[in-house]
């Protein structure tokens, strides 16, 4: 997910505190890794924008109830307002 309301950090940090894990997910984007630079043809500029916003949710998983998910939107929409 796409975080740019306040600074990732500071939304993992909330997150954590109301019990959900969040990742800041890709600190650097992938592209820009020695193990895929044979695979980059063109530049990303979309990729490079945006990639310091990005967060995983790495808690929401299918094994988790509808409710959890609902908990954790509830908990976004809290910190996002």
């Amino acid at each position: 997910m796409r975080v740019d309301a306040i600074p990732r950090s500071e939304f993992v940090k909330k997150m954590k505190r109301k019990g959900y894990i969040i990742q800041e997910g890709y600190t650097q984007p992938l592209h820009t890794l020695p193990a895929f630079q044979k695979y980059v043809t063109r530049p990303l500029p979309v990729v490079e924008a945006v990639h310091k916003d990005l967060c995983l949710i790495t808690t929401l998983t299918p094994d988790r109830s509808n409710l959890y998910a609902e908990r954790i939107h509830n908990a976004m929409k809290e910190i996002l307002g």
